[in-house]
């Protein structure tokens, strides 16, 4: 099993890369996923057996062992902007962009919630962030967000 303990989950220009020391002590790439998103900031996050990958207004959900698209979201009405992650116990997926903020459940890519936080035409990084409680934080505009449970916001 691929762990990021054992390995380095990279993003850069629309990859995702899965690394990982070989016996001489050098990283050595494991596979590549191009996420045809274009060759901007991309965003990555570990999860329970899968890896996230998010870029240009897409995230993608990707199997840790070979790179494969398992699940895809368009963000759809929501901006084509650097995307932002956060995974919350490995079964709620934050994702933060453009002003915007959303949250999955991993086992189904089910939306739970989906709340604009101010968006306006441009490019506005929403970053993301969980506590151990749960709480994601998203902060954008020089505002900071607070939305816990199924997207109850708390301002």
């Amino acid at each position: 099993m691929v762990t990021p303990q054992d390995n380095l989950l990279v993003g850069t220009n629309g990859w995702v890369l899965l690394m990982g020391f070989n016996k001489g002590g050098n990283l050595d790439t494991k596979w590549k996923r191009n996420l045809d998103s274009g060759s901007n900031i991309t965003s990555v996050v570990w999860g329970v057996g899968r890896a996230y990958g998010g870029c240009n207004g897409k995230f993608y959900a990707l199997n840790a062992e070979t790179g494969e698209v398992k699940e895809r979201n368009e963000l759809k009405d929501m901006g084509n902007q650097e995307v932002r992650m956060a995974l919350w116990d490995g079964k709620l997926l934050h994702v933060g962009t453009n002003g915007w903020a959303m949250g999955l459940e991993v086992s189904t890519f089910r939306e739970l919630y989906k709340k604009n936080l101010g968006f306006m035409a441009g490019s506005d990084v929403t970053d993301v962030l969980v506590d151990k409680h749960g709480l994601a934080y998203y902060g954008t505009n020089g505002k900071l967000y607070v939305i816990e449970g199924p997207g109850n916001l708390i301002e």
